[in-house]
């Protein structure tokens, strides 16, 4: 089968989440033993030279590339046209004459057998695209994107960027509904998700969840309790929200009654200032080279989040090792996990210091999560398994 990938950014380097999922669509379906034609978006904020591209390419000889550049730097002149306008802001910047142009010239002069379009902002790319090709039409939805939107709106402190939140997250959610209705399968990466496709379209689904190759995760040995990390990119605004918010009202209060305890916060794009802050406790290391390596460094990942949408690829990457995890629900959503038997939950500071308390004075409970958390990733998460499935799905569906 010949896949048209429409990525909305490029899949390298795969260092984090966004860069991770896509990647692990094109790695499915080539071992799955289709034939992918990939093309992506290089945005100036994930910008990357033509020799880096053909750098990582070369490792995957399956893919055929085209990279599209299209400047989608928020202006403040365009976040007041997009007060205007139907579409989101999220969507303008998208929506790029440059594009629709590649995309036309891709479909004249290739076949596919499906177009798997990730994330809902290809929407106005669509009447075009079913003009031009008779492939089936997949959206992938790596979230809900509205969703995030939507809870950073109820968080927000500022009322101007309240109000303007307020003002984008439904054209979003109308966005994600009519992409919805006019593809031919949806793939949402969680249950959760899929239940919220459910309530706005009749589109087939099936639920495809983040996967990894597991063989390249070895299993690390639990220990370091008191050495906690956090790793997440740090240019997504739930990541830094979530942070600051566990450093300002639950770490000082941990510490306080676990003075033993150490934090490690790393991540793309750190801001600059933030290695020069004096936290009790905190080291802030930044960007690391090796995920598997600082994991292995550490006794427990923490996943601070309190709004977001999707899942948590750091989250699965700490499980498939083997490191216990602590996480909020939010953190942990989609993701079939058990509190007290795959992972910790904790949101107020009351539940923080608690499993803290526990983890510290119980070893063997970061043995048990470290186990159990695995073996569930392992069964669960396999990125072939996966896609065997899916391609199952399409099968019968023909």
């Amino acid at each position: 089968m010949k896949v048209l990938q429409l990525a909305y950014r490029l899949p390298f380097p795969p260092k984090d989440g966004g860069a991770l999922g896509l990647l692990r669509i094109s790695e499915g379906y080539l071992e799955t033993g289709n034939e992918v034609h990939l093309l992506a978006i290089r945005t100036p904020k994930h910008w990357i030279s033509d020799d880096e591209i053909q750098s990582h390419l070369s490792l995957y000889p399956g893919i055929t590339c085209t990279v599209v550049d299209v400047n989608t730097r928020p202006t403040v002149w365009g976040a007041i046209q997009s007060l205007f306008s139907p579409s989101s802001y999220h969507a303008l910047r998208l929506n790029d004459p440059g594009l629709k142009k590649v995309i036309i010239q891709i479909l004249t002069n290739h076949q596919f057998d499906l177009i798997h379009l990730d994330g809902p902002f290809w929407l106005p790319y669509l009447n075009e695209i079913r003009r031009l090709s008779k492939a089936r039409l997949v959206f992938r939805a790596h979230n809900v994107e509205h969703f995030i939107w939507k809870r950073l709106a109820q968080e927000a402190k500022n009322p101007l960027k309240k109000w303007y939140l307020n003002g984008q997250w439904p054209k979003i959610a109308k966005e994600e509904a009519a992409m919805a209705q006019q593809v031919d399968w949806i793939l949402p990466i969680s249950t959760v998700d899929a239940a919220w496709f459910s309530s706005c379209s009749s589109t087939p689904q099936h639920v495809l969840e983040a996967g990894l190759p597991l063989q390249q995760y070895p299993q690390m040995i639990a220990s370091h309790s008191n050495k906690w990390c956090f790793l997440a990119s740090l240019e997504w605004m739930p990541n830094v929200q979530g942070l600051e918010f566990f450093l300002e009202n639950i770490w000082p209060a941990l510490i306080q009654v676990h003075p033993s305890l150490t934090l490690s916060v790393a991540g793309r794009r750190m801001p600059e200032h933030w290695k020069n802050r004096n936290i009790p406790g905190v080291k802030f290391v930044g960007e690391v080279e090796s995920v598997k390596e600082y994991f292995s460094q550490h006794g427990f990942l923490i996943v601070p989040l309190w709004s977001g949408s999707g899942v948590r690829i750091k989250l699965i990457e700490a499980l498939a090792m083997g490191m216990p995890c602590i996480s909020t629900t939010v953190g942990a959503e989609g993701l079939g996990l058990v509190h007290g038997q795959h992972l910790l939950e904790a949101n107020r500071v009351e539940e923080w210091l608690q499993v803290a308390h526990e983890v510290l004075s119980n070893p063997e409970i970061s043995i048990s999560l470290s186990q159990k958390g695995r073996d569930f990733v392992l069964q669960h998460f396999d990125n072939r398994v996966i896609f065997e499935k899916w391609m199952q799905a399409l099968d019968t569906a023909q």
